[in-house]
C-alpha cells in the first residue's frame, strides 16, 4: 500500500511539474482570480508583466496589490465577466506600481473558480501605431496649410487617393464628391485632357514632368494651373 501511495504521489508531482512548465512556457500572461479577487494561479509571464514575483501575487487580492485598479477599464471588465459569465476582450493602458506604462490586450473567461485572464503586451505595436498616426496628422496638416493644390490619383482607374484642402476649396467639390469622381476627366476640357495624357506619358517615361492646363471648378469656372507631376509607387510597384 505504501509503495502504491508513493507511486501515486510521484505521478501527481510529475503532473504538477509538467503543468507548471507548460504554463510558464506560454508567452502570454495567464492568471486566475477567485471570487474574493485573490490570485490563485499565476504564470511567470504574468508576474514579470506586473514586475512582481509569483509568490507576491498568489493568495493576495488584486485590489490590495494594485491600489486604484478598481477605476481601470480592466477591472470593470473583470467584474462584468465575474457577474455575467461571458467571455470579454479589451485593449487599454495600464500603469504599473513603479509608474511605468504599457498597453495590453486582455481576454477574460469565466471559470468555476472565478475568471481566467490572458493578457498580451502590445506596447510596442501600440507605440508604432501612435507614431504612424502622429506622422499622418503631421503630413495632413502640412498639406492642408499650403496654398498650392495637391492631388494624387490612380492612373489605371482615375480614383482619387489623396488631396488637400486647397484642391477641395478651389475646385468647389466636397470630399465625398472628389472621392467618387474620375480623374483627370472630371476636371478638365477635352483639349486639356490631351495635354494631361501627354504629361502622364512623359511622367511614366521620365518619372517627372510639368504642364499648364485649366481646372474646371464645380461652378464651371476655368482656373489656370501649372502642374508638376511625378510617379509615386506603392510596395507592389
Amino acid at each position: 500500500m505504501a509503495n502504491d501511495q508513493k507511486k501515486i504521489n510521484n505521478g501527481i508531482l510529475k503532473d504538477l511539474d509538467f503543468y507548471h512548465t507548460l504554463l510558464d512556457s506560454i508567452t502570454d500572461s495567464v492568471f486566475v482570480l477567485n471570487r474574493d479577487w485573490e490570485y490563485i494561479l499565476v504564470n511567470q509571464k504574468a508576474a514579470d508583466l506586473v514586475k512582481m514575483t509569483i509568490e507576491q501575487l498568489l493568495n493576495n487580492k488584486i485590489t490590495i496589490l494594485f491600489p486604484g485598479i478598481e477605476k481601470t477599464k480592466f477591472y470593470r471588465l473583470y467584474e462584468q465577466v465575474m457577474k455575467e459569465k461571458k467571455i470579454e476582450r479589451t485593449i487599454d493602458e495600464f500603469v504599473h506600481p513603479d509608474g511605468s506604462k504599457g498597453y495590453y490586450e486582455v481576454s477574460v473567461y469565466p471559470v468555476p473558480e472565478g475568471i481566467l485572464c490572458i493578457s498580451r503586451d502590445i506596447t510596442n505595436s501600440k507605440t508604432i501605431e501612435e507614431e504612424l498616426l502622429k506622422e499622418k496628422l503631421f503630413t495632413e496638416t502640412a498639406l492642408n496649410t499650403q496654398q498650392d493644390t495637391f492631388f494624387i490619383f490612380e492612373i489605371s482607374t482615375g480614383k482619387a487617393l489623396r488631396w488637400n484642402k486647397a484642391f477641395r476649396d478651389i475646385s468647389g467639390y466636397s470630399d465625398q464628391e472628389i472621392s467618387t469622381m474620375k480623374a483627370p476627366d472630371s476636371y478638365y476640357s477635352e483639349e486639356d485632357l490631351k495635354k494631361a495624357e501627354e504629361t502622364i506619358e512623359t511622367t511614366l517615361n521620365e518619372s517627372i514632368s510639368n504642364t499648364e492646363i485649366y481646372l474646371i471648378t464645380k461652378s464651371g469656372k476655368k482656373i489656370p494651373f501649372e502642374y508638376n507631376t511625378s510617379i509615386m509607387k506603392d510596395s507592389e510597384g
